[in-house]
């Protein structure tokens, strides 16, 4: 499996929990595009994570109308 989606790669490296891997397996496992958003979410490398700005998008998709 690509990296991305290597969840005990990324618990090896600390950005997320063993707890926080296997919810995200089992939701992968029934609904792969909430797990993207919910792995995306969840990364924490320290104190720091995805800005919010990433996931605010109306503008990309209500621009054109």
């Amino acid at each position: 499996m690509p990296f991305i989606y290597a969840l005990d790669r990324f618990v090896h490296v600390g950005w997320l929990t063993e707890r926080d891997a296997n919810v995200l397996n089992v939701i992968r496992a029934c609904h792969p595009l909430l797990f993207a958003l919910v792995l995306k979410r969840t990364l924490r490398n320290g104190p720091h994570r995805l800005s919010d700005a990433v996931f605010n998008t109306p503008a990309i998709f209500f621009a054109a109308a």
